[in-house]
């Protein structure tokens, strides 16, 4: 696993791609925060409170109040709104704070970081799924069922599909990595100044706002390789890139699993 790290940093220094750890965010205010959080902390309030309200402003009028439990189309449209809404908030604060800011760096140089970590860390996080059935089976513990939104996917019209794919592989990646990575992240890289604990602090909100009890070890490695990716190219285009790829072939992955049971 030493031989791969090493292997891959060596691909990406090869390609041209700034490494260096001393400067994480890629927003063009990133030095200023270095001396307070507080703008970053503000837009992740924003972005908190824009995807706790208004889903329920825009949905709930028009399809009424959500079926308890949801049915898997209501939940594709309300994620899709929710990450939608988080993510406009964030833009939002971001340029209210500091209305020239823009990205530094161009998406062309996190395309190899994001293909490369991708190759690496897909399989290890299906293998640590695989894992982690086979050790819930063996402690005689509830088989995780299958997620409401897999159902809707598998089993759902060609609109719930095309919602779960634009949700999941568009905007889920854009939103999460933006609000975990680029600013949650930075954040306790300034306040504990210590890039690896950072990462690690992130990872673990990434995983626990999935819900996923089951996939919480899976979840969490996949966040400590995002933020990797991230602190080593000060590119949110090479963690973004990564997780969508996560998310497409964990769709497909568990599209055929249902489909051929």
């Amino acid at each position: 696993m030493k031989i791969r790290v090493h292997s891959w940093i060596f691909a990406i220094r090869q390609a041209g791609l700034k490494t260096s750890m001393d400067n994480p965010a890629p927003l063009e205010y990133a030095e200023p925060v270095r001396q307070s959080t507080f703008p970053l902390w503000m837009s992740v309030l924003g972005a908190i409170a824009a995807a706790l309200l208004l889903p329920n402003l825009i949905i709930v009028p028009i399809t009424g109040p959500l079926a308890k439990p949801p049915t898997g189309h209501q939940m594709a449209v309300f994620g899709l709104v929710m990450q939608s809404s988080g993510l406009c908030g964030l833009l939002l604060m971001d340029w209210l704070q500091t209305p020239r800011w823009k990205l530094t760096r161009p998406i062309h140089q996190g395309i190899l970081p994001g293909v490369l970590t991708a190759v690496i860390i897909i399989p290890l996080i299906i293998g640590l799924s695989l894992a982690t059935q086979v050790l819930w089976h063996a402690l005689r513990l509830p088989a995780p069922e299958s997620h409401e939104l897999l159902l809707a996917f598998n089993n759902g019209t060609v609109v719930d599909r095309w919602i779960i794919v634009i949700s999941a592989v568009g905007v889920a990646p854009v939103f999460e990595e933006w609000f975990f990575r680029a600013h949650i992240q930075t954040a306790f890289r300034v306040l504990l100044d210590r890039r690896w604990l950072a990462i690690g602090c992130a990872a673990v909100l990434f995983a626990a706002v999935h819900f996923s009890w089951w996939m919480s070890i899976p979840l969490f490695v996949l966040g400590i390789g995002l933020g990797m990716v991230y602190e080593r190219t000060a590119n949110i285009y090479a963690s973004i890139i990564v997780h969508a790829l996560f998310n497409a072939v964990m769709i497909g992955v568990d599209y055929w699993t249902l489909s051929h049971h």
